[in-house]
């Protein structure tokens, strides 16, 4: 494969094998020991209790639950429910006999009224019943959906039925991204059509964001803070010091990468913790939609490169770029639409329900979804495109469609697996996702910096001295071949001479052998060798 020549050597040019094995490794292992740690010894992220049965009233559908002794470290607060399964209506039409264990989801809804108050309306109402509102009215007599889960041991497998005393529990009910009252009333009335009989028995239980987590995840992201500035000016120095013309696209988006980073690891996090503010929480969710459009842009550009490059044809900026902006830039702004929309719903609504709630945005998540498919589907194409030629490419961009390949499918799944809200169950999941982006590009800004060594002998022209015996002396060969199809040049060395005044060193006979069957025999041309 041809190599722009203008181009500098960067450093994964000039390693062996080896270093590049152990370089794998490394990152490898160093983004399992982030995982690990954070899913073994990192704190929890949230803590789960249930709401004392002297807070929780009522009769028939109608319940109150009254949330005491709140502060703003429970932030992220979940409310559910559980409902003894002897009042859930149970269809198992697919439930066969031999079945002793079911996990059956079942839709449901509610009408909703939640009533924030003050720490000295919590002291002077505290036996509020939730009929009035006492403080600061924030949903009144809301529709909401949410889903009733069965899981546990069948009672008779002819019955196709739960035990009467197995809980069956909701989805969040509830949800409070920043906890700004000390007490919340709510009042909820479930609709009769998914229970078999009147409730006589709800359990209330809270989830919140665990302070120690927070703490945690603090210190996480600002020490990859500081790495991301130190490597950010490392790799802007290093770069500096060549002339801009030889700089390849790959390093100068590697560069803004980089500089992203920086950003991606949330330098704000602190003020936006302490501050519990909504722009805060937008700016972020900017740069890390910003960073992850990025990453997609500079593979498409990296893979398209190298195929351009494959088939020797000229890269014509005018159509090589704009394409590929205005692809990813579709995508980064359904993606930015999405998550700003999720994050004002549920500061502004606690029953919001990202699962069920589909008006407004959905059409911008419909489309980050499409043009996610889109960009895997290009990608696909390209490599496919790629696989005739995987051979005559250089080691240098062998590795990087590989190792850009890995990473692109974990980044394509979480994005993906982060909409869906599957993630974010325990730590390791979270210091993971942000060591994996961070090693990826410190790896990539070392393999990618300037190196005044010479390029590695591998790649499409392979050049290789393979070991042999002298002959004796007086042995002369007749001749000797080099083969432009890949073998090596090989030479007579005389190291005791024929005679005094010889040279040490003799070519002897040369036979240069083509595809056209062209041969050169000097000695038959009467052209004596030295």
């Amino acid at each position: 494969m041809g190599r722009n020549n203008k181009h500098a050597v960067v450093q994964l040019e000039t390693m062996s094998r080896s270093a590049v094995w152990c370089i794998v490794f490394l990152f490898l292992s160093t983004f399992t020991l982030f995982t690990v740690l954070g899913a073994d010894y990192g704190p929890a992220m949230y803590k789960t209790k249930q709401i004392a049965d002297e807070h929780v009233t009522g009769e028939h559908f109608d319940w109150t639950v009254r949330i005491r002794s709140m502060t703003q470290k429970h932030r992220n607060l979940d409310i559910t429910a559980a409902f003894r399964a002897k009042h859930i209506k149970l269809h198992f039409a697919s439930l066969k006999k031999d079945f002793v264990w079911m996990d059956q989801a079942m839709p449901a809804k509610a009408k909703l009224s939640v009533c924030g108050l003050s720490e000295q309306q919590v002291a002077h109402y505290n036996q509020n019943n939730g009929a009035t509102c006492a403080g600061t009215q924030l949903l009144l007599d809301y529709d909401t959906a949410f889903t009733i889960k069965c899981v546990g041991k069948v009672g008779e497998p002819a019955a196709k039925e739960l035990e009467a005393e197995e809980w069956c529990h909701s989805s969040h009910l509830l949800h409070f991204t920043e906890v700004a009252y000390a007490g919340y009333d709510v009042r909820a009335t479930f609709d009769g059509a998914s229970f078999g009989s009147e409730v006589d028995e709800v359990r209330f239980d809270m989830r919140y964001g665990n302070v120690a987590e927070t703490y945690y995840l603090m210190g996480f992201k600002y020490c990859f803070v500081g790495i991301s500035v130190l490597a950010f000016a490392m790799y802007s120095l290093v770069l500096g010091e060549t002339a801009r013309a030889s700089w390849s696209v790959e390093q100068e988006m590697l560069r803004l990468l980089a500089g992203l980073l920086v950003l991606f690891n949330d330098p704000f996090y602190a003020l936006e913790e302490w501050k519990a503010s909504a722009a805060l929480g937008v700016l972020s969710v900017l740069f890390q939609t910003t960073f992850v459009a990025a990453l997609l842009l500079f593979w498409l550009i990296l893979v398209d490169h190298i195929r351009v490059d494959a088939k020797e044809q000229r890269i014509v900026r005018r159509s090589f770029y704009p394409a590929k902006l205005a692809f990813v830039g579709v995508f980064w702004l359904a993606a930015l639409v999405t998550e700003c929309y999720n994050l004002k719903k549920r500061r502004d609504n606690p029953a919001y329900n990202i699962h069920i709630h589909r008006h407004v945005y959905v059409f911008f998540k419909v489309l980050a979804h499409t043009f996610v498919a889109l960009y895997v589907a290009w990608m696909a194409c390209m490599v496919l495109a790629l696989f005739t030629e995987i051979r005559s490419l250089s080691r240098r961009f062998q590795f990087l469609l590989l190792f850009s390949g890995v990473m692109g499918v974990i980044v394509i799944g979480g994005v993906v697996l982060q909409h869906e809200a599957h993630l974010n169950h325990n730590m390791g999941e979270v210091t993971g996702y942000y060591s994996l982006f961070n090693l990826y590009v410190y790896t990539m800004c070392y393999l990618y910096a300037p190196s005044r060594e010479m390029p590695a002998a591998y790649g499409q022209v392979t050049m290789s001295a393979h070991a042999r015996e002298l002959p004796a002396p007086g042995d002369r060969r007749s001749t000797e071949h080099i083969d432009h199809d890949g073998g090596g040049g090989d030479f007579d060395l005389d190291l005791d001479g024929e005679a005094a005044g010889k040279p040490a060193v003799r070519m002897g006979d040369l036979d240069l052998d083509f595809d056209a069957d062209l041969d050169l025999d000097l000695g038959d041309l009467g052209v004596e060798s030295p």
